[in-house]
């Protein structure tokens, strides 16, 4: 079965050969950093600026994006941007810096124009867990993902459940 209009097909996970890293790698590591965009006035409330998430959304794309990238390129860390579209028409210059270090993988989409995709997690996203926890609890759930993920794969759970029924 192939959702439409062609992109992915259904491939479940008990189905996949198991994924190998380059160099024998057990967990491949994501940078993925959030670069956002929002509108002044939302088109939710129009007659009502937005001005604090505007102003740290604005922040981010003046300021922390850039120190960001330095340390990124100076240590010679490739990420992938997760982006919403008002990024790549307000701020060219970020377009650009993230297109001359970033290497993306298309896939096909109905038209055949270039779109590139990557799945994401919001179970270690920072802006979710802080609005409820502190920083150290992020930072031990991102250890004990990691911990998890490196001493046994998901693929191989799967496949042990299913020796086990």
């Amino acid at each position: 079965m192939t959702l439409p209009p062609g992109r992915f097909g259904y491939w479940p996970i008990t189905e996949r050969p198991k994924l190998e890293w380059p160099d024998g790698a057990r967990v491949a590591f994501w940078v993925a950093p959030n670069i956002e965009h929002y509108e002044y006035t939302p088109l939710n409330r129009p007659d009502r600026p937005d001005i604090p998430d505007y102003a740290l959304k604005d922040y981010g794309n003046r300021v922390a994006f850039w120190r960001m990238y330095d340390v990124l390129c100076k240590y010679k860390v490739r990420a992938t941007a997760c982006l919403n579209l008002g990024t790549l028409d307000h701020f060219p210059e970020v377009k650009d810096a993230m297109i001359a270090a970033d290497q993306p993988l298309p896939i096909k989409v109905k038209g055949g124009e270039p779109f590139c995709y990557v799945p994401y997690s919001g179970q270690t996203n920072d802006a979710g867990v802080l609005s409820i926890r502190e920083a150290d609890y992020l930072c031990e759930m991102v250890k004990r993902q990691f911990d998890t993920l490196y001493g046994r794969t998901g693929h191989r759970r799967v496949q042990e459940a299913a020796a086990d029924r």
